[in-house]
């Protein structure tokens, strides 16, 4: 490690750790729309999304859409808890029922 670089931040963000460094690519407006749409609507999802190169999916109600710490959020909750889900790691949503 180069002395005079400084330490890389690191943000927790539920259970999932994050580099500061780690570029944010924002997610198109409307699927930024869809995902605060059916928030309101409290419609239930399966949102698809890739973390750290593991394709996950995940069902639940989007409860949050919220910017922190340089990038966009959803929070998802579902029968498992809720679960923080970085818009560019979204890979795609399906409204279910």
């Amino acid at each position: 490690m180069d002395p005079w670089r400084p330490a890389p931040i690191v943000y927790l963000v539920g259970e999932e750790v994050f580099m500061a460094d780690q570029e944010y690519t924002p997610i198109s407006c409307d699927d930024h729309d869809r995902l605060e749409d059916v928030s309101v609507r409290k419609q239930e999802v399966e949102l698809e999304f890739d973390r750290q190169g593991v394709r996950q999916r995940e069902r639940g109600l989007v409860s949050d859409v919220y910017t922190a710490n340089g990038a966009e959020w959803v929070r998802l909750t579902g029968a498992g808890g809720e679960l923080e889900i970085r818009m560019d790691e979204l890979v795609g949503m399906r409204e279910v029922g």
